[in-house]
């Protein structure tokens, strides 16, 4: 049954096209838009932009009956394509006011910007585009415009060069505009000045022409200036010679800002306040004329576009700088612009129109002329600079991101791809940037270098024919390879004409005298390289040095000393480093992760060499300066330790920065060298005066060193780091035990042989497996902890596929899972109940990370199940007793326990899992897990529909009946025995046949269980003050009954779902209601509630029952229809 809401009477020429499209209309299961304010996309919604889509798609036959066949929306895309059929146009019939196709065989994709346009070929094959412009009760200025330009006097005049309009269309109240489809004016590349000057004479008629008949156009931008012609990007970018005199025409379009005023007004009196915006110079302040508006606004985009001819028509600049000033009475009217304009025009000599153009645009006052020791390269590289399409940095602080926007990432990654040719002629070949990835990789050439020029300053490779790639961690850093094939990296560090504290240390610390000091151990430059006003430091690529693992404690010992020498080494050169980090410690190799981490004996002495870098942070002070007398305020992050409050000592800072990083990575050999615990707390001292200074610390490490014996100093290293409650490991020499002061983590498990395993496993881990279930909550959304909890779950990859379940993997760059290879999925035969079936059997979709505690995995038999972290052993959660209590024998016969089903529980050490059948993940605000989500699919008959809403109040009763509170009926957390793609199953009806539909609540991570409650007592007595969110209605203010606040919240739920079908089943809304009261006095029980739906439900005709849903949802007092894709539309 279709509900008489969505009727609405078409206006259109033919009575029986009225009755065609009202019918039409009215069996639409979305809201047709109404008024032009319905076109709009709003907030950029999906939902909404999908909804404008479908009404475009919709209207497909009635263009169609009009001569116009609408593009076809490219999949996955905001582009559109023109279909096969008509053919294009013979470049014969592409004659004005149709634009030249630039490649005939290939028609261009046409952005879908703006929801008020769409393109369209009509019958002869000429490319035109669609734009709703006004309704007809309600005439908007635009297309009070656009009828005014096209009047057949307006069109005779020269100056008008206003798009042409073909004809006029109309449906119901709309009005669309057709006009040829034309691209933007200034793509295409301009040969000589006088394409420019012609360029620039079509706007100054234009808008002497609009403000003629009273018309300002408001808009003045790139976009809106189009030219007659269209092919793709590659086609056009950079080509000449479309613009030859006797073919090419200009228009101005898109009059949706435009003012147009009565006759008689004295258009520069006028002042207005609406908002404008100057692309290319300050926005006025106040009332301002729009008239001189349209000439600043034009004023900048010609200066920006032509100006950069100066040098050839220097008239030029006095001519925008007037139409640009300040101060609007000044500025020259439209008129005064365009005669100005064609004096300066006409007093230009052949040999200057013919001028050859090489810029592109100006900017900022004049040429930019790039700085370069040969006049060749400076001329090369101007001509360059000044033909991109974006600005390229001039300073330091352009290179900056520190608001990480993904469009200054794209225009930085940009930059070093411009400057690909000019370190190319400096000997460095660039690295390439991975799609869809922050890594860089070496292009193939040159070749890796053959191992014997490995040597220092440059790393060891450790995979010969293989160099790792390099991940983007600054927009200054670019990864390259020398002429010889050897690895560096190029680092912006400062500008020429102010040179930084990092680009001073660089120099200083690379000149002869400091580099022959052996405490040196900075990063050697190779060089520095000018480009312009910015300088690069070329460096050798070196990896960082905590990664390969230590063999005996010599290497660790040999590892502290020489970042204790370089301490020194740098204060005693009165440089404060302000950033010792693992990130910033290198060390001369280089390799994969899999290749370089937990590898032994790359630390041989005669073969490893560490080094400092990174100095953007530091500090250079001036000699004679007593350096531990000076105090600073500036802001220093601790990463080992309390950061210090108030001002600090910079060199005091770095020795305990320094003694935290040690300590983590060095005090794991305490049992064997038992001075480094204190010597290290010493290092880290929270008061600074008992610090010891750099000197001193050095002096009492090489004092613990040469204390060492031999069996000590080849003692086995087994553990990887320190922390501050224990030793990640117990250390082992290699003829005997040195007991450790600190507990190695025993872990309970059944098998004495696993305990063993992964205790051992455990403590060799590199970080801190999460002991509690508080130490798998994430609610700050660190990208560390995230990190660390995806570590936490590949870890126990072994662990769950020895109880046969194996973790799906997570995707690159994506926060998703997918299972592996092996095993396959399961046949359908085995996706019965509890587990749900598989819609498309060969494709299993993808797990979407939304919760830390939550992985996906298949069984042995191939059946897609989910882990849930819900406990500990020692704490058991209230989710973890009721999954026990709601899956034992007597609870689970219940045929009104729709919870879901645990296939079982699983314990590692002190944690508890439960494995249920696959739920897939949607809303992250929710934390929600499911089968699929119960509303996914479409309801086919109010039969269905009543079959979902039962069993909802069934689960409420049972879960009721047994004291446990849900406090958390969303959507989120309703599953339906069906998974797969949302494409596969968004909006499709058949999966709720009664024989096979089953329904399932779960995540019981806010639910509340009452397990001994006193004789007597009634659970709807209970009073709680803990919050709850009731998505569908006021949340309670004050104490409340849990019990009667689950009926409100699945109330709100169903209604949302249900009620739509009242038309049909009229008792719905007032039982609803009454779910939902607000005064939970008269709010009804689980039970009265469920009573109530089944007299309803039973008072059902079979004609009711098998009435046709059309409706998605209900919503203040209406049905609302759902978007639906084409493909699926029927």
């Amino acid at each position: 049954m279709n509900s008489l809401r969505n009727f609405r009477l078409v206006k259109l020429d033919s009575i029986w096209q009225s009755l065609v499209w009202s019918y039409r209309i009215c069996r639409l299961d979305f809201p047709f838009p109404r008024t032009l304010r319905d076109w709009h996309k709003g907030d950029f919604d999906p939902y909404r932009i999908a909804l404008l889509y479908r009404a475009w798609e919709f209207l497909r036959p009635f263009f169609a009956s009009r001569g116009y066949t609408l593009y076809k929306k490219v999949p996955n895309s905001a582009d559109s394509v023109p279909l096969p059929t008509p053919v294009p146009a013979p470049s014969d019939l592409d004659v004005y006011p149709y634009a030249r196709r630039i490649s005939p065989e290939d028609p261009p994709e046409l952005s879908l910007s703006c929801e008020y346009i769409w393109g369209a070929r009509d019958e002869l094959g000429r490319e035109v585009v669609l734009k709703l412009v006004s309704q007809r009760d309600q005439p908007s200025n635009e297309w009070k415009i656009l009828q005014r330009v096209n009047e057949a006097k307006l069109r005779s005049d020269p100056r008008n060069h206003a798009i042409s309009v073909i004809e006029f269309l109309y449906f119901d109240n709309f009005v669309f505009a057709v006009m040829p489809r034309w691209d933007i004016a200034m793509v295409p590349d301009f040969s000589i000045v006088s394409e420019l000057l012609e360029y620039s004479k079509a706007w100054l008629e234009v808008m002497d022409f609009l403000h003629e008949h009273r018309i300002a156009h408001q808009d003045l931008t790139d976009g809106n200036l189009g030219m007659n012609f269209y092919g793709t990007y590659d086609q056009v970018r950079f080509r000449k010679g479309l613009r030859n005199p006797g073919e090419v025409r200009y228009a101005v379009y898109d009059f949706g800002h435009s003012l147009l005023y009565e006759e008689g007004v004295d258009i520069y009196s006028v002042k207005t306040e609406r908002f404008i915006r100057f692309h290319y110079g300050n926005s006025p302040e106040g009332p301002y004329n729009p008239f001189k508006a349209d000439v600043a606004m034009l004023g900048g985009l010609l200066e920006c576009r032509v100006r950069h001819i100066e040098n050839t028509v220097p008239s030029l600049g006095p001519f925008f700088e007037w139409m640009r000033d300040e101060d609007e009475e000044k500025r020259p009217t439209a008129r005064q612009a365009l005669q100005r304009f064609l004096e300066i025009y006409g007093s230009l000599t052949p040999e200057q129109l013919n001028a050859k153009v090489t810029g592109s645009r100006w900017k900022n006052g004049k040429l930019r002329v790039v700085r370069l020791d040969s006049n060749w390269e400076r001329l090369i590289w101007s001509v360059r600079i000044n033909c991109l399409d974006y600005h390229f940095p001039r300073t330091l602080d352009d290179w900056n991101h520190d608001g990480f926007d993904p469009g200054k990432v794209q225009l930085l990654f940009r930059c070093w791809e411009f400057l690909r040719p000019f370190f190319a002629s400096r000997g460095y070949t660039l690295y390439r940037k991975l799609s869809n990835s922050d890594a860089l990789v070496p292009l193939s050439t040159p070749s890796p270098a053959p191992s014997e020029l490995d040597v220092y300053p440059y790393a060891r490779r450790i995979a010969p024919q293989q160099t790792p790639e390099l991940a983007i961690v600054s927009e200054r850093v670019w990864g390259a390879r020398d002429p010889q094939g050897r690895e560096v990296v190029i680092k912006l560090v400062s500008q020429a004409d102010m040179q930084t504290t990092e680009w001073k240390l660089l120099k200083r610390l690379n000149s002869d005298a400091l580099r022959s000091d052996p405490r040196n151990h900075t990063i050697q430059v190779v060089e520095f390289v000018s480009f312009d006003n910015l300088v690069f430091a070329i460096m050798p690529r070196w990896d960082m040095a905590s990664r390969p693992e230590f063999s005996v404690v010599s290497e660790l010992m040999e590892y502290a000393k020489a970042w204790l020498e370089v301490l020194e080494f740098l204060h005693e050169n009165r440089i404060a480093h302000q950033d010792f980090i693992d990130e910033n410690t290198g060390m001369n190799i280089f390799g994969t992760y899999d290749e370089i981490w937990f590898r032994k004996g790359l630390r041989n002495s005669g073969e490893v060499r560490y080094a400092l870098y990174d100095f953007g942070h530091s500090l250079q002070y001036e000699e004679g300066v007593d350096i531990y007398n000076i105090k600073t305020d500036r802001f220093i992050r601790f990463h080992n330790s309390p950061n210090p409050e108030g001002p600090y000592n910079p060199f005091k800072a770095d020795v305990s920065m320094l003694g935290g990083l040690l300590e983590l990575r060095v005090r794991h050999i305490e049992n064997i060298v038992p001075d480094l615990g204190p010597f290290f707390e010493w290092m880290k001292n929270d008061d600074e005066e008992r610090r010891p200074t750099a000197s001193q610390a050095l002096h009492r490490f090489l004092q613990i060193y040469a204390s060492l014996s031999p069996e000590q100093l080849n003692a086995e290293v087994t553990g990887s780091r320190w922390r501050k409650a224990s030793t990640l490991v117990v250390a082992f020499t290699s003829g005997f035990v040195m007991k450790s002061s600190r507990k190695l983590r025993t872990l309970r498990l059944d098998s004495l042989w696993e305990r063993l395993i992964w205790s051992f496993r455990l403590s060799r881990l590199e970080y801190q497996f999460p002991r509690t279930f508080e130490d798998w909550d994430n609610d700050d959304f660190d990208p560390d902890k995230i990190q660390l909890l995806w570590k936490a779950w590949e870890f126990l990859r072994p662990f769950f596929a020895s109880r046969g379940y194996i973790l799906y993997k997570k995707l690159p760059n994506s926060d998703a899972l997918a299972p592996l290879s092996t095993p396959g999925p399961a046949p359908g035969d085995l996706d019965t109940y509890p587990y749900a079936r598989r819609i498309s059997p060969e494709h299993t979709p993808e797990l979407p990370i939304v919760s830390d505690r939550v992985w996906g995995a298949r069984d042995r038999q191939g059946r897609e199940v989910i882990i849930k972290l819900v406990s500990q052993v020692d704490k058991p959660t209230n989710e973890y007793k009721i999954l026990q209590r709601s899956n034992d024998d007597t609870l689970r016969s219940d045929p009104r326990n729709h919870t879901i089903c645990v296939v079982e529980f699983v314990l590692f050490d002190n944690l508890v899992f439960a494995v249920m059948p696959r739920l897939l993940l949607e809303y992250p605000a929710s934390q929600s897990i499911r089968w699929d989500m119960a509303m996914r699919p479409d309801f086919s008959i109010v039969l269905e529909l009543m079959e979902y809403a039962k069993a909802w109040l069934e689960v409420l009763e049972f879960l009721h009946e047994n004291h446990i509170a849900h406090q958390d009926f969303t959507d989120g957390n309703t599953g339906m025995n069906v998974y797969g793609a949302d494409d596969q199953i968004r909006f499709r009806k058949g999966l709720r046949n009664p024989e096979e539909v089953r329904y399932a609540l779960y995540d019981f991570g806010h639910s509340l269980l009452y397990e001994e409650l006193e004789e007597g007592i009634d659970i709807h007595s209970i009073k709680t003050e803990r919050l709850i969110i009731f998505h569908h209605g006021a949340s309670p203010d004050g104490p409340y009954n849990p019990f009667k606040a689950d009926v409100a919240m699945l109330g709100g739920l169903l209604e949302l779902r249900v009620r739509h079908i009242e038309n049909i089943v009229a008792d719905l809304g007032p039982f609803f209601e009454w779910m939902k009261d607000e005064e939970e006095e008269k709010r009804p029980t689980a039970r009265q509630a469920l009573q109530r739906f089944l007299e309803i439900y039973a008072s059902l005709s079979p004609e009711q029952l098998q009435a046709e849903v059309t409706g998605s949802r209900w919503k203040n007092g209406e049905s609302i229809w759902r978007v639906i894709p084409k493909e699926r539309d029927g």
